[in-house]
């Protein structure tokens, strides 16, 4: 009997989960149909649908996985699985066959292709053992300084690119996004300061504060973010504490359900924006939220496949090319800017995965993948020493900046290499602990 209640249970979360991913698909598709197509047409966010048997197929790819995705948060990769699942795929198997020009058949091998990707990311999340690196000790006490330190630095650093001018218009971003860019060059020092402060230490500092009560953590988190709105108008940079704060909401209120927290605020989020727009006009969610999270990962990977698959980059635009001394070539965010920008800002950048088979063809799906893996492995690697919430916001996190960016430059631009380390440190705090408490048990319970 205690088989047959736990085999029952399970189906019955499975088939739960199973219809809140076709509800989720179906309003997507609503939204993009009746609300994005109308209002961004002209970034190329059409509505163009193929024929029934390739929308079915979609839709076949929308819902597996459901049926195999964690339904109970037990390692700090699983929140990541369902952000990649809600802001990747599910947009990458739908929106390529309205906005592309390819015929749909070949679209549907990219399709498949990007979704076997994610199968293998998923499997290798599912059933490889964590990664574990053994931590130094350090104390939570130097770990808030030191996240303290690093902020307030950056902060000074972008304030002063601006003269701590506080811009907080939303009519000019796009001059002040154009501005900033040839203020600060890639590379340099306060390059570094600014995406490291964005991606990586004003992030942490808010999750970390919010875990540990220290609500200075979260005050300096916040107005670091501020700071690089002021100055570039980066819009991403003003959601992100709602989005740190809404992720670790997720984490500490349902472990249990919080894969169908995040469908069931996703589902209401896009159907709030589309009533935003139909009853009174006002966009701004539909523009902040339902295009930009989710519609434009599938239009742009569209939009790089397409024009990089019969002539693969092989990272002949990147750092690593100048490294060896190759002819620098127009960067791939500037060449589909140009063609596709329709009167937007020319650098127009794609997800990790996009710009992954941009350089590398189809293998580049599936290299994505590994990497993002062994990374997320990682994290979970950490979570032996506790720290449960701050690991898995911080993972959820990482697959936002995959959403948004290639994965190579991901390390150093959106410091996802800065934010590995600073989980190294903190994992190390659990070795002070146990040095001023010989009682506690060997393994740190999740926080």
């Amino acid at each position: 009997m205690p088989n047959l209640l736990i085999s029952t249970s399970v189906i019955r979360s499975r088939l739960v989960a199973l219809a809140l991913c076709l509800i989720y698909c179906v309003v997507l598709n609503l939204s993009h149909q009746f609300v994005e197509s109308d209002l961004f047409s002209y970034q190329g966010v059409i509505f163009n649908p193929p024929r029934i048997e390739f929308v079915l197929f979609a839709y076949v790819l929308s819902l597996a996985p459901a049926l195999w995705l964690p339904l109970k948060l037990q390692q700090t990769s699983d929140l990541a699985q369902w952000v990649m699942y809600i802001t990747l795929l599910v947009p990458c198997v739908f929106f390529p066959f309205h906005v592309s020009e390819r015929p749909p058949e070949e679209v549907l091998t990219m399709v498949t292709m990007f979704f076997l990707s994610y199968v293998l990311f998923s499997w290798m999340l599912l059933r490889l053992e964590p990664i574990r690196l053994k931590p130094i000790r350090f104390s939570h006490e130097a770990f808030s300084w030191f996240l303290l330190v690093a902020i307030f630095l950056c902060t000074v650093m972008v304030g002063a690119q601006n003269g701590f001018q506080l811009k907080l218009s939303m009519d000019d971003v796009y001059q002040r996004r154009l501005e900033a860019r040839d203020a600060v060059a890639g590379g340099s020092l306060a390059g570094y300061a600014l995406a490291w402060l964005a991606g990586s230490f004003a992030p942490i500092g808010i999750v970390y504060g919010l875990v540990r009560r220290h609500f200075f953590l979260v005050a300096a988190g916040v107005v670091g973010l501020v700071s690089i709105f002021s100055f570039s108008g980066t819009k991403s940079s003003l959601f992100t504490p709602l989005v740190m704060l809404l992720l670790f909401w997720i984490v500490r209120s349902g472990k249990q359900t919080y894969s169908r927290l995040m469908l069931v605020g996703t589902i209401a989020l896009i159907s709030i924006s589309a009533l935003l727009w139909t009853k009174i006009e006002n966009p701004i969610l539909s523009e902040s939220f339902t295009r930009r999270l989710l519609i434009s990962k599938g239009v742009s990977t569209a939009f790089y496949w397409q024009e990089f698959q019969d002539d693969p980059m092989f990272m002949r635009d990147s750092m690593f090319a100048r490294l060896v001394g190759m002819q620098d070539e127009l960067p791939k965010t500037f060449r589909i800017g140009i063609k596709y920008g329709k009167g937007d800002a020319e650098n127009y950048n794609a997800n990790a995965w996009a710009s992954a088979q941009a350089n590398f063809g189809y293998t580049g799906f599936f290299l994505c993948s590994i990497v993002a893996a062994l990374v997320l492995k990682i994290m979970d690697g950490f979570a032996k020493y506790g720290n449960f919430d701050v690991l898995s916001v911080a993972s959820a996190f990482f697959a936002i900046v995959w959403g948004e960016q290639a994965m190579e430059s991901s390390f150093l631009s959106s410091g996802v290499i800065v934010t590995l380390g600073l989980m190294f440190l903190l994992s190390g705090t659990a070795l002070t602990v146990r040095k001023a408490n010989p009682a506690l048990p060997g393994e740190i319970q999740p926080a």
